[in-house]
């Protein structure tokens, strides 16, 4: 019996041990659980900080675009619907003489919007932000890909067949383009057909953004160009 008590008075006074060491774990346990929780919520800040400076300067970005492709004097709109309608005039006059529409310059360039893409730098950008700029980003590439297309065309095939004499473009028969040369009309309306659209996309996407995510508005805004 005597045993049996001195064992329990062992117990008890080990108890204070127990739970102060229980105690010191928590606190322990508490303050990483904590550590943790702020670094993450400092990464997160500046993430948002990233992401938010990135859809400020692709917002800047897609107002320029609109501007220089609906700029009344010198817009690439406009440069290619009059190379578009110099071209059809030259057709129905059978005259393809004088300088071949070679499309040049940077002013329809969105690199900043591709590269970050590319890049995965907006990952963590809202998904119908994300998809928005996606697709656009799939339009405008095309849209420089037939410039690309079309430049070729010219520098390799219709700048040399301008050295020629005029009757190498047109068949005597029918007076039709030679077939080598059928492509070319296509290229240029299309090409024309891709300036207004990406400029008009580019506007709306402009308004979505600085709407969804509350942007500074840009000075010299485009507006819908007239038809």
């Amino acid at each position: 019996m005597g045993l049996l008590r001195m064992e329990r008075l062992r117990a008890l006074l080990r108890l204070p041990v127990v739970a102060t060491l229980s105690l010191e774990l928590l606190i322990v346990f508490v303050g990483m659980f904590g550590a943790f929780f702020v670094n993450d919520l400092q990464q997160e800040r500046v993430k948002q900080k990233a992401v938010r400076e990135a859809l400020v300067a692709i917002h800047g970005d897609l107002r320029q675009y609109a501007r220089n492709g609906q700029d009344p004097e010198a817009g690439f709109v406009l440069s290619l619907r009059q190379l578009d309608a110099r071209f059809r005039a030259g057709l129905a006059q059978r005259n393809l003489s004088g300088r071949p529409p070679l499309i040049f310059g940077d002013h329809y360039q969105l690199e900043l919007l591709h590269n970050l893409l590319d890049s995965g730098k907006l990952s963590d950008l809202d998904l119908p932000s994300y998809r928005r700029l996606a697709r656009f980003a799939v339009i405008h590439r095309n849209f420089m890909r037939h410039i690309e297309r079309l430049n070729d065309y010219t520098l390799n095939r219709l700048g040399p067949a301008l050295r020629e004499p005029e009757a190498s473009f047109f068949d005597p028969h029918t007076g039709k383009l030679r077939p080598e040369h059928e492509l070319l009309p296509g290229l240029i309306t299309i090409g024309a057909r891709f300036a207004e659209l990406t400029a008009q996309l580019a506007i709306e996407l402009a308004d979505e953004l600085e709407q969804r995510h509350r942007l500074p508005a840009v000075e010299g805004r485009a507006s819908t160009p007239a038809r």
